[in-house]
């Protein structure tokens, strides 16, 4: 068995399709008809293993031969009959990024967080994931990029259903220490594991500006139930490092009737502030200090900081024991 060195297909042990986009193909540049010496199967296979970029070979009516380049899965088919189908041959495409190559329709099963059709670049969104056959029903860490000439930056998606996700901004069960952190740490984001995240305030922008504008604060009690309080906030906005990344919304609504205080709304329109940037309200003290973690701050009387170490101070107005297991989430909700 003839094995390739440099194509995407990874032997000449070749599955038998059918196709009736030869001439779209053609017409997109994704698949190339050969010169006449090239005339039988075995000399079209051969052509398609010295081209790193083939996927497939097409032998046409008149010993035609066709080799169809990797951007032929982009170019969508259409419903056969018999007078028209093409036989195409394909064998297993090497799909990188620790893809697996799908023989039924003709693409890489991406994986790890990477989408396109031979999984080479990283996901833009959480919504790409369910373009590309991500699990719906599940969360996913992944690496974000949003714009081509943006930095690509770590995440999680939680994909909801192929038209809810979340993407989340930050998540923790208390274990943070975000005191610890620097400016730069809470501006480019860190990553302790996948329970205690912070993506960083200029990804958090990148999110926003690409269309992200909609936001929960979620705080998940675990106390025999499992107990979610939290506000959502919509058409939220944060801005940039020339105004330490103030935030605002237009209005917020609580998801549940009880006691549970607004983290986001007391302190809209602050600067973030963390212990070696003191961009706080008060004169003589940074507050950023005084609680212990990195957060939007006016005053050092603040009572929520959701980067802040877990308090055994008992909640007023809920029926819950200290030492109680929680999670703090804050992310952007689908559109």
């Amino acid at each position: 068995m003839l094995r390739a060195s440099s194509s995407l297909i990874s032997s000449t042990s070749l599955s038998r399709q059918y196709i009736c986009n030869l001439d779209n193909r053609v017409q997109s540049r994704c698949a190339h008809l050969l010169p006449k010496q090239y005339s039988s199967l075995a000399q079209c296979v051969t052509a398609c293993l010295a081209n790193s970029s083939c996927i497939g070979v097409t032998r046409a009516a008149g010993s035609k031969c066709y080799v169809h380049d990797a951007c032929a899965l982009n170019v969508s088919n259409v419903a056969c009959t018999k007078a028209n189908n093409v036989t195409f041959y394909t064998s297993s495409v090497s799909c990188p990024n620790g893809g697996v190559w799908v023989t039924v329709g003709q693409k890489c099963q991406c994986s790890g967080g990477w989408v396109g059709d031979l999984c080479t670049r990283y996901t833009s969104s959480c919504a790409e994931l369910v373009k590309y056959g991500y699990l719906t029903g599940h969360e996913h860490d992944v690496t974000f990029q949003v714009t081509n000439s943006s930095n690509p930056f770590k995440g999680k998606c939680n994909l909801i259903s192929s038209t809810a996700q979340n993407t989340y901004i930050l998540k923790t069960i208390g274990r943070l220490h975000s005191n610890c952190r620097t400016w730069s740490d809470h501006v480019k984001g860190f990553w302790d594991n996948s329970f205690d995240f912070w993506i960083g305030l200029e990804s958090m922008r990148a999110l926003n500006k690409a269309g992200l504008n909609h936001v929960r604060l979620d705080t998940c009690f675990v106390n025999g139930t499992y107990e979610i309080r939290g506000y959502k906030y919509f058409n939220f906005s944060i801005d940039g490092a020339d105004k330490n990344y103030t935030f605002s919304f237009r209005s917020s609504s609580k998801l549940t009737n009880d006691s549970y205080g607004d983290c986001l709304g007391p302190v809209m329109g602050a600067q973030f502030s963390t212990w070696d940037m003191d961009n706080d309200e008060v004169d003589g003290q940074n507050c950023a200090t005084a609680q212990e973690a990195g957060w939007w701050v006016k005053a050092c009387n603040s009572t929520c900081n959701p980067m802040g170490s877990w308090s055994t101070r008992k909640m007023d107005g809920f029926n819950l024991q200290n030492g109680l297991y929680y999670e703090v989430i804050m992310y952007f909700v689908s559109p």
